[in-house]
């Protein structure tokens, strides 16, 4: 099979041989979509799309403007970054 990247409007090109396509989609935020789709042998289709949202949990942060050091006890994992990190 055969992998594309999207451009920035979402769009992308493909090469597939005649017949049926199965498609699969993945990015980090949204549920995984399979499709499927009839190519004509020697033509172009078009298959629009659209993903599921799907949000990814992240560990918790904490910012505080112009603090370093290290914080004991704190209800959540902390890491301090200075500015030029960030």
């Amino acid at each position: 099979g055969g992998a594309a990247r999207t451009r920035a409007d979402g769009g992308f090109a493909l090469r597939a041989p005649a017949g049926r396509a199965a498609l699969r989609v993945r990015r980090l935020g949204f549920r995984p979509l399979v499709a499927s789709a009839d190519v004509p042998a020697g033509d172009t289709i078009r298959v629009d799309l659209v993903l599921a949202r799907a949000p990814v949990p992240l560990a918790r942060m904490v910012v505080t403007p112009g603090q370093y050091g290290v914080l004991r006890d704190a209800p959540a994992a902390v890491q301090t970054l200075s500015l030029i990190h960030i």
